[in-house]
């Protein structure tokens, strides 16, 4: 997969002007913070940068961030060198570390349906214990009421079984592979730290990454009665770039 795939599905589904809110919290589900948020993207006439403005209406007080990602092969997070994306087709992304050594490790988790997108950012610190997660909702839509403003999570929640469905893996260097899921999906317990955010959004981590850096992050959202999609990010301990499986399940 070269830069021009991922620069173009960079463009295509995430360069708009996302307004909603970040929220953040500890590993237990408590709220740190919660916050209205602006994330702009406004592209060049020429296609090969793209201006990146962050405005967050903290308590105190407006900050404001700006960068230019530039279609290059370094193209990544404008804020952290080791951080790289990847995007697929459908919309869904990930920014994240490239293996466990790196400190803090880092992950953001995107889902985007419509013009709304919701991602869940996982950080884990020095210590490779996990540190927070955030929660950060968005629509391209201004006065879009998709979102609720929901702060707390559930205590427990059902997951639901008996699914049918497909999953397409995105990864760096060759093109997306799809094929059909006929078991349930995968939501392994121990060792594991779950948290069920507002949204219907379940994550579901280690709850310290292992040493041989072998391990899968997985983030879970029921937009529906109907429907469940699920992203894996499935790190390989390679040192290489992990993958992205988003699967795509519907009840029988």
């Amino acid at each position: 997969m070269d830069i021009l795939h991922q620069w173009n599905r960079f463009v295509r589904n995430h360069v708009f002007e996302w307004r909603g809110t970040w929220t953040r919290y500890t590993p237990k589900g408590e709220v740190i913070e919660n916050f209205p948020s602006i994330r702009r993207f406004v592209l060049s006439d020429d296609g090969e940068t793209v201006a990146q403005a962050n405005h967050e209406q903290r308590s105190t007080g407006t900050t404001t961030k700006e960068w230019t990602l530039t279609r290059s092969p370094q193209f990544g997070h404008p804020s952290y060198s080791y951080l790289r994306d990847l995007y697929s087709d459908t919309g869904a992304a990930i920014w994240t570390s490239q293996q466990q050594t790196e400190k803090p490790f880092a992950c953001e988790v995107f889902f985007r349906r419509d013009k709304q997108r919701v991602s869940v950012g996982i950080v884990y610190e020095g210590s490779h214990n996990l540190g927070r997660f955030g929660l950060i909702r968005e629509s391209a839509i201004e006065g879009d009421t998709f979102w609720s403003h929901d702060l707390i999570c559930s205590p427990s929640r059902e997951i639901r079984t008996g699914m049918r469905g497909t999953a397409v893996i995105t990864r760096y260097g060759i093109e997306l592979e799809e094929y059909d899921l006929s078991c349930n999906a995968e939501w392994p317990l121990e060792g594991r730290a779950i948290l069920h955010m507002p949204e219907n959004i379940s994550v579901n981590v280690p709850e310290h990454l292992p040493e041989d850096g072998v391990f899968d992050l997985l983030v879970r959202w029921e937009p529906n009665e109907t429907e469940v999609v699920q992203h894996i990010v499935r790190y390989s301990g390679t040192g290489e770039w992990p993958i992205l499986i988003q699967e795509r399940y519907h009840l029988l």
